[in-house]
């Protein structure tokens, strides 16, 4: 961990490829938390292990790993937002990382935040939670911007600007100001967004509804009294817009910028 910090510090574009014999989540997290880009258990598979030297350097015969970066004012604000779209995206190749950034007063037992990590490894994505970010506004702040500058995303999703919750609007704010270099922006929708939600860009995910609302239920499992994550409310948001596309299953999107 120690290592990480010190060569981010160094070079805060350097790729960190960590390494270890550790399953518990918590090692993986902090390593996350240090710099770490990637992540492999051991024992390691040499062609996974050349592989993902390759794609971290630039060295592959592929064209590089494009990130996406998606944030949220709550724990599963992501999944229920776009969660279809980044089940595609990563199914493409892409690297998805998920940062919820503000605790939700509602569950007192943190319920949500169990919930978390398993509801991302079934989008195909990692999550990155650090619970003294989550009180505190500049910590949320700087891990956005670590996040961006590490991944060097092309796109970043997270909450529309007009939203009635104050951790929602927290994270539109935090996310418009930390994303200045990056090209597409997008607003998806929550539970709260208001009547100015005018949505230009929807994303038909009726191939991967169904793992998405799968997702979600980790969240019930987790014991998160959260009705706005309940699957089904899922499947209702993805039809009622369909009307805008063609009848199918989608996610709407309002661009904040590019497209």
């Amino acid at each position: 961990f120690e290592l990480c910090r010190i060569a981010k510090s160094e070079n805060p574009t350097i790729p960190i490829l960590a390494i270890t014999g550790y399953t518990a989540t918590h090692y993986q997290e902090e390593a996350f938390r240090a710099g770490a880009t990637e992540l492999l258990t051991k024992p390691l598979h040499r062609d996974e292990f050349v592989a993902k030297v390759a794609e971290l350097t630039g060295t592959g015969d592929g064209p590089p790993r494009s990130a996406i970066l998606a944030i949220g004012g709550l724990v599963g604000d992501v999944e229920m937002g776009c969660g279809g779209t980044l089940i595609r995206q990563a199914a493409a190749g892409a690297q998805v990382v998920i940062v919820p950034l503000c605790r939700d007063e509602m569950d007192s037992g943190n319920k949500g935040l169990a919930g978390a990590d398993k509801a991302a490894q079934m989008l195909g994505a990692r999550v990155v939670i650090d619970e003294g970010a989550l009180d505190d506004t500049q910590q949320r702040m700087a891990i956005v911007e670590k996040l961006v500058a590490d991944l060097r995303p092309r796109t970043v999703l997270f909450p529309a600007m007009d939203d009635s919750h104050p951790a929602r609007r927290e994270a539109f704010r935090i996310a418009k100001a930390s994303t200045g270099a990056v090209p597409t922006l997008l607003g998806y929708q929550t539970a709260t967004s208001g009547l100015d939600f005018r949505p230009s860009k929807f994303e038909d995910v009726s191939e991967h509804l169904m793992d998405k609302m799968e997702a979600l239920t980790a969240y019930m499992e987790s014991g998160a009294n959260r009705l706005d994550l309940t699957p089904r409310m899922a499947q209702a948001y993805a039809r009622y817009w369909g009307r805008m596309h063609r009848f199918a299953e989608v996610e709407p999107f309002e661009v904040i910028r590019g497209g």
